[in-house]
This record gives structure tokens, sequence and C-alpha cells, in this order.
């Protein structure tokens, strides 16, 4: 079976899946080319393949080191880059981007986030509920003009 392999500055992106039914629970149609414009208007996917040289021209001290890796969730150019067929998934299309089309990497902490969050929505229950004393002393009654 043929593989790809990325040379030079290339990156090898699988996008992520187009939804077809929102969080709502509405079905959105997506047949034929406008499945097509759809994957091309994604902007999200899964790093499969880096080149060798990607990202060396923007950062070409001795200690270079490539900005994403295989296995990153990355965020890049919209219409950004040319389709390729997947040789291990038929039906299936992978992303050959230029490295500077890749914009940023989603680093997912999803357990620090919700105990941050958990935390934090802790301390503002409890000032909901004690209202500052110097806070309520300031308020002035509105004076209205006719």
């Amino acid at each position: 079976m043929p593989r790809l392999r990325v040379t030079g500055f290339r990156v090898l992106i699988r996008p992520d899946p187009i939804e077809k039914v929102t969080k709502g629970g509405i079905v959105i149609p997506v047949v034929g080319t406008t499945e097509r414009r759809a994957q091309a208007a994604q902007m999200t996917g899964a790093v499969i393949d880096v080149g060798s040289t990607a990202w060396k021209a923007f950062d070409p001290g001795p200690h270079w080191k490539p900005w994403a890796k295989v296995g990153d969730h990355v965020v890049y150019s919209r219409h950004a880059g040319r389709f390729i067929a997947d040789p291990d998934n038929p039906g299936q299309e992978l992303i050959l981007l230029n490295d500077e089309d890749v914009l940023a990497v989603i680093e997912e902490k999803e357990e620090e986030q919700e105990e941050e969050q958990e935390e934090q929505e802790e301390p503002q229950e409890e000032k909901e509920d004690k209202p500052c004393q110097k806070n309520l002393e300031k308020k002035k009654p509105i004076k209205r003009t006719n």
C-alpha cells in the first residue's frame, strides 16, 4: 500500500469532519459539491506528517524545532493547500499545506481547565451571597430631569 511522505517545508493535515448536525439538532444537508466546499472552508485538523525543513526558514538558529508535530491539532488558513486522496482511507482526503499556512496549535487541557473553572465559580458564589457594605454605601439615587 502506498504511503505519503511529506518533503521539504510541507505539512500534511487530516481535516476535522464537517458537522452535519448542529448542537441544537438541526440537520445540515451537505451533498456533492457543497460537501467539497464545506471541507475546503474547514480550518482545523490533525497533523499527519511534517516535512524535514518545515518552519526552518522562520527559525534559522541552531536550536531549530518544528512548531507543530505529528498528532497536534492545528488551525490553518482557510482555502489553503491542495487536497490529496488518502491512500489508507478511500474516499477521504488530506490537505497538503505549506508550513506558513499553519496558524496555531490547539492545546487541550480539559482537566486543568475544568478544575480552574470550578475554583473560579466557588469564590464568585460566595461574593454574590455577601455583598460588600462599602459598595452599598456608595450607591446614590438617580436624579431624573424631564
